[in-house]
């Protein structure tokens, strides 16, 4: 139904690996960090019949006032209620959220808990099915792609040391500063059979899921995509923006 585009400062290669499997529209803006500009030259490319949708927790107060003043209409995707919104409608996958804990304008509609989850197709399909778990032997961590604290290689090392473990999945970023030592750890336990997995897509992620047990994960999208899998889920979360959907 629509054309879609997508406008960011540069891409690494995988993201543009990623926005090129479902759009070949790339707007490159200019790197900074004065998201006021960024506003301006991205306004640029806006025409009034332009529906833009926003997911970023730099995309504050007076950057929808830019966009808005180019008559488009306006989606936000927004899990921190932090500052006032001038968007016509806003996105909050997180169950048990309430819009009286935003701050927007009258005209402002409001998308919020899982009715509106924000799950890719290969997903949304999985919830028809039902998966069961007789016992728990195959484990799946993702701890998002740069993982600074290294949990990753910490729930790794703690797996190792249960027997009936056979094996552990690691979905793991290019950005992840301990990629050598993870890489370390599985070379000193081959036994353990430990799996990486870097820039998969959304079918081989889901299938992943359907392989495994258990998936042990931040309160993050992956937690959602885990629910519709019928996966079991440990969970709790690493940043702020996690604790709508750990509570939900």
């Amino acid at each position: 139904d629509f054309n879609i585009v997508f406008a960011i400062q540069e891409p690494t290669e995988s993201i543009q690996k990623n926005i090129n499997s479902v759009s070949q529209s790339i707007i490159h803006l200019p790197i900074t960090d004065d998201y006021q500009t960024d506003a301006s030259t991205f306004s640029e490319h806006l025409n009034p019949d332009d529906i833009v949708i926003l997911d970023g927790y730099r995309f504050k107060s007076n950057y929808q006032k830019t966009i808005k003043d180019k008559s488009c209409k306006l989606i936000v995707i927004d899990d921190l209620h932090a500052w006032h919104h001038y968007a016509d409608g806003i996105i909050n996958h997180a169950e048990g959220i309430d819009k009286s804990v935003y701050s927007a304008e009258e005209y402002t509609q409001f998308y919020l808990g899982l009715n509106y989850v924000l799950l890719r197709k290969p997903f949304l399909e999985s919830t028809k099915e039902t998966k069961k778990i007789n016992a728990v032997k195959k484990i799946f961590i993702s701890m998002g792609a740069a993982d600074i604290n290294n949990l990753s290689q910490k729930f790794t090392e703690a797996l190792i040391q249960l027997k009936s473990i056979e094996e552990i999945h690691l979905m793991l970023g290019t950005i992840n500063p301990n990629l050598q030592s993870i890489e370390t750890l599985i070379q000193t336990n081959k036994q353990a059979n430990i799996h990486t997995h870097f820039d998969i897509s959304a079918a081989e992620l889901a299938l992943l899921l359907k392989k495994c047990d258990v998936c042990i994960c931040p309160a993050s999208s992956i937690s959602l995509e885990s629910c519709a899998i019928g996966i079991g889920l440990i969970s709790g979360y690493t940043a702020e923006n996690q604790l709508g959907i750990l509570r939900g």
